[in-house]
């Protein structure tokens, strides 16, 4: 058998974190190998910030902090949160001028306007409630401090979602809030300015094996949510079914496209 999804569970909020803070953990040492595409996407958000000295900057889901470290050429003070204690602990050894704690986006461990600078990229879809992450960036935002954010929405994986119901096998990903549920949130909280663009980034793979290992070895390969509602084991066979039905969607090339759709948001408080 081949494993290249965890399988999918309906779970509680305390199940869910231990899920997703599993799932990168053990990805840690993998992740800057294969997430290319994750830092196209940080280095977009990275240029939209104002070009000016910080105070303070966070930088929630910093993964193995390699956008943090970006953040520390423009503020001078930098905290990396990481939900997956695999990750803080390899940022915190790539970066010991940083520093870096466990903590979630629902519920961030600063105290209030004590940052000028917020930075996220590629870590909020994991959370359920955008109205709450807004409220928790916009608490520890100070007045006039700014945030930008990248945030993977809904649309994304059109083309691998697809494959898999050609190919007669059930759903394999989680569900993802749309971008105009974001920036309704955003603007719900009162952030004084509030700008939302949605951009698509498309990545190629000569074959579905590498596709999915893309996804899994950057740790979001964890499934909650009850992403599937029936028990699915994932065998060769099926694999060769996939990547034949994935070839409806295949390029001029030949390659099989993976597009990420991503809202990226840019507040001022």
């Amino acid at each position: 058998m081949m494993s290249i999804m965890t399988q999918p569970q309906l779970t509680d909020s305390a199940q869910r974190k231990a899920r997703i803070a599993n799932g990168f953990s053990a990805a840690a040492g993998s992740y800057n190998q294969y997430a290319d595409v994750q830092a196209e996407i940080a280095n977009a958000a990275l240029a939209l910030i104002e070009k000016k000295r910080y105070r303070h900057a966070l930088d929630i889901g910093c993964g193995t902090g390699r956008h943090t470290d970006s953040l520390a050429g423009m503020s001078a003070q930098v905290t990396g949160i990481d939900l997956a204690p695999g990750m803080v602990t390899l940022a915190q050894q790539r970066y010991p001028h940083l520093t870096f704690i466990e903590g979630m986006a629902e519920r961030l461990p600063l105290e209030a306007d004590s940052t000028d600078l917020v930075f996220s990229s590629m870590a909020l879809q994991w959370c359920l409630n955008p109205l709450q992450v807004m409220q928790q960036i916009s608490q520890v935002l100070m007045a006039g401090g700014q945030a930008s954010l990248a945030i993977m929405v809904d649309g994304s994986f059109a083309e691998l979602a697809q494959a898999r119901k050609l190919a007669g096998q059930p759903k394999a990903h989680n569900p993802l809030v749309t971008a105009e549920s974001w920036y309704e949130a955003a603007q719900a909280v009162g952030f004084r300015d509030v700008q939302s663009q949605t951009r698509k980034y498309c990545v190629h793979f000569d074959h579905v094996l590498p596709l999915l290992q893309s996804i899994k070895h950057v740790g979001a390969g964890t499934l909650i949510d009850g992403a599937s509602a029936n028990p699915f084991k994932f065998t060769r066979r099926d694999l060769n079914r996939l990547n034949l039905a994935y070839q409806q969607a295949a390029t001029a090339d030949g390659t099989l496209p993976l597009t990420y759709r991503v809202s990226h948001l840019t507040l001022e408080k």
